[in-house]
């Protein structure tokens, strides 16, 4: 490993320059391990669960659906979430009582200490108040701005991006997307996710061509081990200041492709004006997420569990 002063090395990517002085290590990319959530068919297991009620309930249904009975963690592991921080209340954010709910479930796994990743970077309107979250439910703020960033060597079109080194080093990377419809990369989910960790000065990057393709690169830098998504409320188009239905279920996988191509049918049944206009494995994150070895590359390779 090289330890580059980021002001005084010309980076040799499409990313240019880091300006903020500080000293980044250079990394490899960590090796992909595929999901052990299968069936005995070796096919991907993705829970589609109905909440009614309670959503914690929903959510340990949902865990239920793709783990069976066994534990998929020990006292040895501690998880870190990462939500989605948006403009506004849920599906834009990550739901509060969605948020204390997969904490409470996962400390019920037994698991050592959860830890919240904190990735806002700029100051906006705050609808999860992490903090407070946090306070009752015992587990750690991560805040990205008093971390420590690496900067890992990812190949293909980015070349190489700067994260937070607490999300580069986990190996239970939980990711906590919303369902959305977006006009620059027609969805918004669980693959899409990663960009929350990309340091500031590298972001516009995410604004050149091929756009969905690069969002999937992200993937290769940092590793989710289980996605979970709630998709109670779904923006489904965001003409007129934005068309949210509530399709009323908890997604569940630890595949991003497979829970993704699940999320996105639940949207196309929505008739609106957006750009899901292509079959769900058609996308342009899809297909880059398969051609990267990212999870299921057909339906034939995931079994959704529908409850």
């Amino acid at each position: 490993m090289r330890v580059v002063t980021s002001r005084s090395r010309h980076l040799r990517s499409i990313l240019g320059r880091n300006q903020t002085g500080a000293r980044i290590e250079e990394v490899p990319a960590r090796p992909f391990a595929p999901t052990t959530l299968c069936d005995a068919q070796h096919r991907t297991l993705v829970a589609r669960k109905r909440v009614r009620g309670d959503v914690g309930t929903a959510v340990m249904q949902a865990l239920e659906l793709i783990a069976g009975d066994r534990k998929i963690l020990s006292a040895e592991d501690s998880p870190l979430l990462l939500p989605r921080f948006g403009s506004g209340p849920a599906p834009y954010s990550t739901a509060p009582d969605f948020l204390e709910a997969v904490i409470h479930i996962l400390q019920n796994q037994g698991c050592g200490l959860i830890r919240l990743l904190d990735a806002r970077t700029e100051t906006y309107p705050d609808p999860v108040d992490v903090r407070e979250i946090c306070y009752r439910t015992g587990c750690m703020v991560v805040d990205v701005r008093q971390e420590p960033w690496v900067r890992v060597q990812i190949g293909r079109g980015l070349g190489q991006v700067t994260i937070p080194r607490v999300a580069y080093e986990s190996d239970r990377l939980v990711f906590l997307p919303s369902a959305l419809a977006n006009p620059e990369t027609r969805f918004t989910m669980g693959l899409a996710l990663a960009q929350e960790l990309l340091h500031p000065d590298e972001r516009a990057v995410l604004r050149h061509v091929r756009r969905e393709e690069r969002l999937v690169e992200l993937n290769l830098a940092v590793h989710p081990w289980l996605v979970l998504m709630d998709a109670r409320k779904a923006l489904v188009s965001d003409e007129g200041g934005g068309n949210v239905r509530e399709p009323g279920y908890v997604l569940a996988s630890g595949d991003p492709i497979a829970l993704d191509v699940t999320a996105v049918k639940l949207l196309k049944g929505y008739p609106a004006k957006n750009q899901l206009d292509l079959t769900a494995w058609g996308f342009p994150q899809v297909s880059a997420a398969i051609a990267l070895g990212l999870g299921a590359g057909r339906e034939d390779d995931m079994r959704l569990a529908d409850g």
